[in-house]
């Protein structure tokens, strides 16, 4: 699949006040008004997502310049890292080092387990801040650590940026997945694609690869569960790219990206609605992201511009 370069909204937040911040795949992050103005703009190879800390901090992964670590891989290798930004300026204030927090937290062989490609060890495709009020719920980590997904690895790492040191590690069910949430109940949820897969349910040698779905993971226990899955109702399935939210309802909202689906469903499975973004009778154009928001961001649709 081709798309035009530095064209992927690929990560994206709106503020209450109309506000949108988006995420340039593997360039950088834009800031925009309500009316369509450019507030700001850097291009510091931010990529894949973005999320907020309490103060309004903007952490997101980002592309560095080529390593050259024989503790890690035997000859140079890209490897992704984690960057804080400022939200009035864009500039970035902190980058947290990955290559370094395998190598202190003697985790190394995360790092060459798959034999990963050299261009892109790890693609790093989300990160997402603990934040004070669901910390007490996760009493193993601290406010202000940072979930991170590695497609490439199949694994999800937590993170402290303030020691550089990873804290937690998680794999095994999981094939390609995004999109980790912490979520209130002391789980971590997370979209599993299952890469290599098919939309239909079947099995095979390497276990139920049909379709997609989302788990829920104890962090104490190691434990997961599944929350939805394709199934005979509703067949789902991208094996890149993906998003779900966790309702207040309890209901899931999932975007299945290549399919260019959203898609609500009830914890007993049954679909609400669904939305498909046609382009023609053959064609869809890809969701990279829905998100259900507040009432109150209604006011947004009344802002006067020039």
């Amino acid at each position: 699949m081709n798309y035009p370069f530095d064209a992927l909204i690929h990560g994206d937040h709106l503020y209450a006040s109309g506000e949108f911040l988006a995420v340039f795949d593997g360039r950088g992050i834009v800031r925009v008004s309500p009316c369509g103005e450019l507030i700001w703009r850097n291009k510091r190879w931010s990529h894949h997502s973005i999320d907020l800390d309490e103060e309004g901090f903007l952490w997101t992964p980002v592309y560095g310049e080529p390593y050259d670590d024989p503790r890690v891989i035997e000859r140079p290798f890209r490897f992704d890292r984690i960057a804080k930004f400022d939200p009035k300026t864009g500039k970035k204030l902190v980058e947290v080092d990955l290559v370094a927090a395998l190598v202190d937290s003697d985790k190394v062989g995360l790092a060459i387990a798959n034999r990963p490609t050299f261009h892109d060890v790890m693609h790093l495709n989300d990160v997402e801040v603990l934040t004070a009020d669901v910390a007490p719920f996760f009493p193993m980590f601290e406010a202000g650590d940072l979930l991170l997904s590695s497609r490439h690895f199949n694994q999800l790492w937590v993170v402290s940026p303030r020691e550089s040191r990873i804290k937690w590690t998680f794999s095994g069910p999981m094939i390609g997945q995004h999109d980790p949430d912490f979520q209130p109940d002391g789980t971590i949820t997370v979209f599993d694609n299952r890469t290599g897969g098919t939309a239909k349910p079947i099995n095979d040698y390497l276990g139920n690869k049909g379709g997609s779905r989302i788990l829920a993971i104890d962090p104490a226990s190691n434990e997961h569960r599944v929350l939805y899955q394709s199934d005979a109702r509703n067949t789902f399935y991208t094996p890149y790219r993906g998003k779900h939210q966790i309702l207040d309802n309890g209901n899931i909202l999932i975007t299945e990206t290549d399919a260019g689906r959203v898609f609500e469903v009830t914890t007993q499975g049954d679909v609400v609605w669904s939305f498909v973004n046609g382009y023609d009778e053959e064609r869809v154009g890809w969701v990279m992201s829905a998100t259900r928001y507040p009432e109150s961001y209604a006011a947004i649709a009344d802002t006067k511009c020039p």
